[in-house]
């Protein structure tokens, strides 16, 4: 299971589409948190920077 980083609350998978393509992203049932993976490499980006 996996853990909101916002919240600590509980995240399930989900499937998103737009008008191009889908992916998959993880959503928290506490704060609606959405992150998939490109949230998570700027994420990381984001922080090696500083």
């Amino acid at each position: 299971m996996m853990k909101c980083p916002k919240c600590k609350g509980r995240m399930h998978a989900e499937t998103y589409y737009n008008f191009v393509r889908s992916y998959d992203a993880w959503k928290c049932t506490s704060c609606g948190e959405v992150i998939d993976q490109t949230i998570l490499v700027n994420r990381e980006r984001t922080h090696r920077d500083v």
